[in-house]
């Protein structure tokens, strides 16, 4: 979606929600994206192009590209035949003037494109690089608590508190599938502790 968002706003000039932060915040929850799907209709800027923003920015995530990658492709096929189009219009130039100012005006294209996806690999490598951050750090935190409930398990397993023992393996395995941290010593646990019990 941020992608798409990008693409819109040099596309367009404006963002896909306008107004004060409150009112992109109510529009954003809401999807309400008619406006900014209209500005891009009326935008000059070639369909398939409009078509790979569309997809981006629709409003839920099942419906868009899958990721950055595909974004990348998608403009990347896009350029591709815009640089084979701006080709035959080079060709074409030679045989008048006027048709030399349509092959600037392409070439201006082409490079607004190569811009664009550039823009779109930095902008999809950069949220790779948050995600797996944010997700090493949930890791990180979550790691010292499935250890602290499995030492609890431990301790009341050997106090014979079978009910505290099993309560406190089911937080470690909450804890590690919450967070995508490695369960099966607290699943382990919980299997022994229902069968001692």
């Amino acid at each position: 979606f941020s992608l798409g968002a990008i693409l819109c706003e040099i596309l367009t000039g404006k963002p896909p929600y306008t107004g004060s932060p409150k009112d992109q915040l109510i529009a954003a929850t809401q999807s309400r994206l008619e406006p900014a799907l209209e500005r891009l209709e009326a935008a000059d800027a070639p369909d398939g192009l409009k078509r790979v923003v569309h997809a981006c920015l629709e409003p839920l995530p099942s419906d868009r590209p899958k990721n950055a990658r595909v974004v990348a492709e998608q403009l990347s096929s896009y350029l591709a035949s815009v640089q084979d189009r701006a080709r035959k219009a080079e060709l074409d130039a030679l045989a008048s003037e006027t048709r030399a100012d349509q092959e600037r005006k392409a070439r201006k294209r082409t490079l607004l494109l190569a811009g664009v996806v550039s823009l779109a690999i930095v902008a999809g490598g950069l949220g790779y690089v948050v995600w797996k951050r944010d997700r090493d750090a949930r890791h990180a935190k979550a790691v010292p608590l499935v250890a602290e409930a499995l030492r609890d398990a431990v301790r009341l397993e050997g106090e014979k508190e079978w009910v505290g023992a099993i309560a406190a393996a089911q937080r470690a395995a909450d804890i590690a599938a919450s967070e995508g941290v490695d369960d099966a010593g607290a699943r382990r646990m919980l299997d022994r502790f229902e069968a001692l019990r």
